[in-house]
């Protein structure tokens, strides 16, 4: 796919982020802030396991063969605050505190675009591990077999520390 034309057909704005979900067994999806052209080059920004960076036009062509753009999530605001989300963008490059649960690539997306600082997905895997600590633990204490009612209560637990991690914004 030509990155240029992609462009051009979907009419992306500076701090407008990408969704990309991997071709093969995609199950979490990989955010890119479009920052607009450098001279004829376009520029894209995200959060990776090595950190906050550039991706060289060269990068997005080969990430455009590994993941597929799922959708296009529009920067909401007008040209001032689209500038705000610029400059926090590029505050951030170089940064090295990527993690997979409390500060990975949306996290850096929703903070680019709102100032806030959160994963919806990160939050539903804390929601489905509380769903499923419930039950295995409620099956566990009803079979009275401990063990599996302790294993429901370690689920509760890191379902309640990944909401946490998430930051809980969309509850």
């Amino acid at each position: 796919m030509n990155i240029e034309k992609f462009i051009e057909k979907e009419n992306l704005k500076q701090a407008d982020a990408l969704v990309l979900k991997k071709r093969f067994f995609g199950m979490v999806e990989h955010y890119v802030i479009y920052m607009g052209y450098r001279g004829h080059t376009p520029v894209f920004v995200a959060n990776f396991q090595d950190g906050v960076k550039e991706v060289p036009e060269k990068d997005i062509h080969n990430y455009l063969k590994t993941y597929e753009p799922k959708d296009i999530e529009r920067f909401n605001g007008d040209d001032t605050e689209r500038g705000q989300a610029f400059k926090r963008a590029i505050s951030r490059i170089g940064e090295k505190a990527y993690n997979y649960f409390g500060n990975n690539c949306e996290h850096f997306k929703n903070w680019v675009h709102s100032g806030d600082n959160f994963s919806s997905q990160v939050n539903s895997a804390g929601k489905k591990a509380i769903v499923a600590g419930v039950g295995v633990g409620v099956i566990g204490l009803a079979k009275k077999h401990p063990k599996t009612a302790l294993f429901g209560a370690s689920l509760l637990l890191i379902g309640a520390g990944l909401r946490k991690l998430s930051n809980e914004k969309n509850g």
